[in-house]
């Protein structure tokens, strides 16, 4: 794989590991390089053939927990 992704082997780090025994799938959360240079990506392994995620064009959910507090407010009445 690190062939395929072009890295040596210790620019090659495995996140995560899932198995999808219905599928006969396997999916690799990989990073290609380290520190500030690292990219994320996920290889995805089906009956021996690879497929690589374009993670450029997933989409991404996102969450707000609203504005943050003004100056004068305080969680649960707590002062400083």
């Amino acid at each position: 794989m690190t062939g395929l992704l072009k890295v040596e082997t210790h620019d090659f780090v495995t996140n995560a590991l899932f198995v999808h025994k219905p599928a006969k799938q396997v999916a690799l959360s990989v990073y290609r390089d380290e520190g500030l240079d690292a990219e994320a990506v996920i290889v995805v392994v089906c009956i021996g053939a690879l497929e690589f995620i374009d993670l450029a064009s997933a989409e991404n959910p996102s969450m707000s927990i609203g504005p943050a507090p003004t100056a004068g407010a305080f969680e649960f009445d707590t002062p400083n």
